[in-house]
C-alpha cells in the first residue's frame, strides 16, 4: 500500500481508537514517520511484509500496521519481552521472534519490503554483522526507516551514516511549506525526532 493509499485509512483508525496500544507517544512517531515519508522527493511504499528491529513488546507494532505492511515481524532477543507481547494479545506468537537480527536473516525465506529501526542502538549500526542483516534483510528497491537515541546522534555518527549504509540510499526530503516560505513551523508539527531518516535499498 502507497503512503497516499494507506494515509487517510490508517489516520482515520488511529482517531476512532481501532489501534488499541497506540500510546500518545506512538502516534507522534506515526505522525513523523508519514511526514517525513510525504515530504520524500521520490515515492515511498512500505509494501506487504515488514519487520521491526528491537520490537521490545511490541510497543511500536501498532505504527507499522497503520504504514500499510500487514505482515509485520518483531524481532527482540530478550525473550521476556515477546512472550510478554503474546501474553498481552499484541501480537502472535508467530509474528515475533527472539533473537538478533542476525540470526533472523539466517532463517528467513525471503528479504522483506520494509524495516523499522525505531531508537536504534548506535551500536549495532556500528556493526558489520548488523548492518549486513539489514541489507540482506530489504528487499532491493525496499524501506529502511531508522531513527537513533538524541543522545546517540552527534553529528560525526550522522555524518557517518551513508558510509554505514552501504547498499542503501537516504531518500531526499523536500523542506515543508512552512519552511520553504520562512515561516515558523509551530512545535506540534515539527518532526519530534531530528534523527529519524528513511532510505532505500539499492542493488
Amino acid at each position: 500500500m502507497s503512503v497516499d493509499a494507506g494515509f487517510e485509512a490508517a489516520q482515520a483508525a488511529i482517531v476512532a481508537g481501532t489501534y488499541e496500544g497506540f500510546a500518545p507517544e506512538a502516534v507522534g512517531l506515526y505522525q513523523d514517520v508519514m511526514s517525513m515519508a510525504r515530504r520524500c522527493v521520490e515515492p515511498v511504499d512500505f509494501g506487504y511484509r515488514a519487520f521491526d528491529v528491537g520490537s521490545r513488546d511490541e510497543r511500536h507494532r501498532p505504527v507499522v500496521v497503520a504504514l500499510g505492511p500487514s505482515e509485520v515481524i518483531g524481532i527482540e532477543p530478550n525473550k521476556r519481552e515477546t512472550a510478554r507481547a503474546v501474553a498481552f494479545g499484541v501480537a502472535e506468537a508467530g509474528d515475533v521472534f527472539s533473537g538478533s537480527l542476525q540470526e533472523w536473516a539466517d532463517t528467513t525465506p525471503a528479504p522483506a519490503d520494509s524495516a523499522f529501526l525505531f531508537n536504534v542502538l548506535r551500536r549495532l549500526i556500528e556493526d558489520r554483522d548488523f548492518m549486513r542483516a539489514l541489507r540482506n534483510s530489504v528487499a532491493v528497491g525496499g524501506i529502511a526507516v531508522v531513527s537513533f537515541m538524541r543522545s546517540d546522534a552527534d553529528q560525526d555518527f550522522i555524518d557517518s551514516l551513508p558510509e554505514r549504509f552501504a547498499g542503501f540510499r537516504r531518500i531526499e526530503v523536500a523542506p515543508s511549506e512552512d519552511v520553504q516560505s520562512g515561516r515558523a513551523i509551530p512545535r506540534q508539527r515539527q518532526i519530534r525526532n531530528t534523527s529519524l531518516s528513511i532510505w532505500r535499498r539499492e542493488d
